[in-house]
């Protein structure tokens, strides 16, 4: 059974019945405990290559467009909706797949020492351009706490995507030159 499998079934299982403590934390409770699932942090379920978050569907649906518009640009650093799962009357489970590691484990940069790949280095750098280059920023990419790291090949993530939007030239340019700054401390 796949990951999303595994999820669909739990929050099913989930909602067919009612009790005191609710449903969303219910079926967070059951998906920490799946095999493989890293639930050390708080706002975070991630399996592999895949994050998973429990939230408002129409927040849940603002990312998957935005995901959506730039999947054709090949961000490694994007992930891509695998599944959003609907469940009582406005929340959802959003599973995303980082499709640029497959079977990789992922960590939050901050938690990681030495030095990023340089190729890692690159291709996040590229990404950013690419994303600039159609006029969009993510704002949250200047510093390090909303990136991952894949755990074989080293690849740079970025979650928070919603953040994502347009952004002014002088954005753009802050923007690539603050990546260039912290990239520079992990070479």
């Amino acid at each position: 059974m796949s990951v999303v499998d595994e999820i669909e079934a739990i929050v099913i299982r989930e909602s067919a019945f009612t009790a005191d403590e609710p449903l969303a934390s219910r079926i967070w409770n059951a998906l920490s405990e799946l095999p493989d699932m890293d639930a050390r942090r708080s706002e975070a379920l991630r399996c592999f290559e895949y994050d998973i978050d429990i939230c408002a569907r129409e927040s849940a649906s603002q990312e998957a467009t935005i995901l959506a518009e730039i999947r054709p640009l090949d961000i490694t650093a994007a992930p891509e909706v695998a599944a959003l799962i609907p469940f009582a009357n406005d929340d959802c489970v959003l599973v995303r797949r980082y499709w640029g590691c497959p079977g990789e484990r992922l960590q939050p940069a901050r938690e990681t020492t030495g030095p990023f790949h340089e190729a890692a280095r690159r291709r996040f750098r590229n990404d950013m351009e690419k994303l600039v280059a159609c006029g969009k920023v993510h704002p949250y990419a200047r510093g390090l706490s909303h990136v991952l790291v894949s755990q074989k090949t080293g690849t740079l993530l970025l979650n928070r995507w919603i953040m994502v939007r347009t952004g002014t030239p002088r954005e753009q340019k802050d923007l690539l030159e603050s990546i260039d700054l912290q990239l520079a401390t992990r070479t």
